[in-house]
Formats: structure tokens, sequence, C-alpha cells
């Protein structure tokens, strides 16, 4: 159905003046949006409406909004497929989660839980874009000359680190790689993206810290 059958129907059931202006508004909010932007996730038209004296936005999402959501599907499928937003990434998605969430504490409890969830992501992400293999083919000797080519880790100033070791370690702390994933380097060595924290404090004063260290051996 067409939004303007679906907005009769809607406006033809007995309800309060309030909702009947609800409804009136969130039509030609929506009217706007096909005209322009084409965007009609409850996210985005929840913020126009809720900034235009409607409903909360966190409100669309109740089931009680069962007929707001029905005004913004008719208006949906009106819109050309084309024009219809790409899909909401990860982070956008938990907001809206969490915008259904009532209860203050349980919502900042979620919002936490994804953040660190994201986090971990992205360490995971770092550690696999600069990770590396050595492969050893000299011969297997026997005896006491296994023992001596056995592996020992570094004493304190002894550390040396390989070609390829040196480039991964600049890599991950270049303003270019950084500025590519969406990262901002703080004053006191840590990372950050979109206000919160990637990697700790220190983060990539350790670093330079390694490769200063071994800028002899480089």
């Amino acid at each position: 159905m067409t939004p303007k059958i679906v907005l009769d129907e809607l406006l033809a059931r007995k309800s309060r003046p309030e909702r009947t202006r609800n409804l009136t508004l969130l039509n030609k909010i929506c009217e706007a949006q096909a005209a322009g932007a084409r965007d009609f996730s409850l996210a985005s038209i929840g913020k126009l409406f809720e900034a235009a004296g409607g409903l909360k936005a966190r409100a669309l999402y109740n089931k009680a909004s069962v007929d707001y959501q029905a005004l913004i599907e008719a208006w949906r499928s009106e819109s050309p497929r084309s024009a219809q937003p790409p899909v909401e990434p990860e982070e956008k998605l938990d907001d809206a989660i969490a915008a259904r969430i009532a209860d203050p504490a349980l919502r900042s409890f979620f919002l936490h839980i994804t953040a660190d969830r994201q986090r971990i992501r992205k360490e995971l992400d770092l550690l696999k874009s600069v990770s590396f293999f050595t492969i050893d083919r000299r011969p297997k000797t026997t005896g006491s000359e296994s023992t001596q080519a056995a592996y020992s880790p570094p004493q304190a100033g002894e550390l040396n680190l390989t070609p390829s070791e040196r480039r991964a370690l600049v890599a991950a702390s270049s303003p270019e790689f950084l500025q590519r994933e969406g990262w901002v380097a703080g004053q006191n060595g840590e990372i950050l993206k979109n206000g919160r924290m990637v990697f700790d404090i220190g983060f990539l004063r350790a670093i330079q810290k390694v490769l200063d260290a071994t800028a002899m051996n480089a």
C-alpha cells in the first residue's frame, strides 16, 4: 500500500489527538526523506522525529509503535530500491539495539560489553596485520650442538629485531596506518577511535622505545 493509504487508514481509527498529530508529523518527515536522503532506517527517522517534537527516537522500536513502524515501512517500500541506505555498520547497529533498552543501567552495561568486543576485535585485526613467520631451513644438529643452537630469550640490552620484525612495528605505529584504520594517537601514547580507547596509554611509546633500542642493528 502507498504511504497515503496507510496514513489514511491509521488516522481513520479512533485515537487521541496526540497520536493523530504524531502520525501526521511522522508522515511529513518521511515525505521529506523521500525527496532527499531516502534513509528510512528507524535510527535516522527516530532522530528527526524526536527533534521535530515527536516521540523519543528509541520509542519507535517498541511494540506499541507498530503504527509508526508501518508508516515508515510504507515510505521505505515506496522509495526506489537503489536509493535504500547501505547496511548499517556494527557500531550503529549496537546503538540501535541499545536505544531499545529502557533501563539505563542495563543499557550502559550493554554498551560497555559491545565497546569491549569492538576493542578486542580491533586488537586482533592489528595482530593479524603485523604477524609474520620465520622458517628455519638449517639442518638439525645433534648432541651438544643442538643444545647450543636451542633458542633462548634475549637478555636485557640484547634485544635484536629482524628486518621483517622492525618493518612490522614501524608499519603498525605509522600515521598512515592509524589514519587508514580511523584511529588517533593520544598525547600519552594511547590509540583512540571515536573517543574510545583501542590500545592503552603507552602503547605507541613502547613501540618507539623498541625501535630506538634496536636502531643500531637495523
